[in-house]
């Protein structure tokens, strides 16, 4: 893909990427050059910028806190907001929520939590996996390219209109993008992480000692990606 000024935020280290990095250089027993500082200093803006689920940000970030015995409290951060986004029925989401759902389990079970704390949202996944999908496919991964701001300048109500009708457009950090959905058209992804999430545990007994009184971040509550990729996803990239 060739440089232009609408990708320039493509060059950005994205940080979801880079904690599967590290997952890989620890699984593979090489050199860990991710430090712990990087995961810890994006923490509170972690956002994938390709990934349009917060969940599944959220289960790359486990994958590269995963078998280093000195990321105990940012683990117990990440569980905790995790869990404090667990909807009534112990599903995940606003959308997508078959693979919402799958992603913070399987992002749970590599945390630790124990089988006890997860039981009850894998009893919720599987009947919704029994039950009817969703209409429309998941969207696990996006990509944007920034419009023409002279383009749009002197039709920005025109611009608005478009963005009531079409998700794909997205005013963020006073940018406008065009937004690319990439579609999980035949269910693969959707299906493998549901099956990665009931799978058995890894027989953990003890509780994650996550806070049972911390609220949902507002992440969690997006209704739409483009709500999602507009909040919190693609802004860490455009400073």
């Amino acid at each position: 893909m060739r440089f232009s000024e609408a990708r320039r935020h493509w060059c950005r280290a994205d940080f979801a990427t880079t904690c599967i990095v590290r997952y890989h250089q620890h699984r593979c027993r090489l050199a860990v050059r991710v430090p712990l500082t990087f995961l810890e200093g994006g923490f509170d803006t972690r956002g994938g910028l390709y990934f349009a689920n917060p969940y599944l940000t959220d289960w790359a970030l486990a994958l590269g806190l995963r078998g280093d015995p000195s990321a105990g409290k940012l683990r117990l951060r990440l569980i905790s907001e995790i869990l404090a986004g667990r909807r009534d029925d112990g599903l995940f989401g606003m959308f997508d929520t078959v693979l919402s759902t799958g992603l913070a389990l399987a992002a749970l079970a590599v945390l630790g939590c124990s089988d006890a704390e997860l039981c009850e949202s894998r009893e919720a996944l599987a009947i919704r996996l029994m039950a009817d999908r969703e209409d429309n496919h998941a969207v696990p991964f996006y990509s944007s390219e920034m419009r023409d701001a002279s383009s749009v300048a002197a039709g920005l109500a025109v611009f608005s209109a478009l963005l009531a009708k079409n998700p794909h457009l997205v005013k963020c950090a006073g940018q406008n993008h065009a937004v690319s959905y990439y579609e999980d058209s035949h269910d693969l992804i959707t299906t493998a992480v549901s099956l990665l999430a009931l799978a058995p545990g890894q027989g953990v007994k003890v509780s994650s000692g996550a806070d049972p009184a911390l609220s949902a971040h507002p992440r969690y509550r997006c209704p739409t990606q483009a709500d999602y990729i507009g909040r919190y996803a693609l802004p860490p990239y455009l400073h």
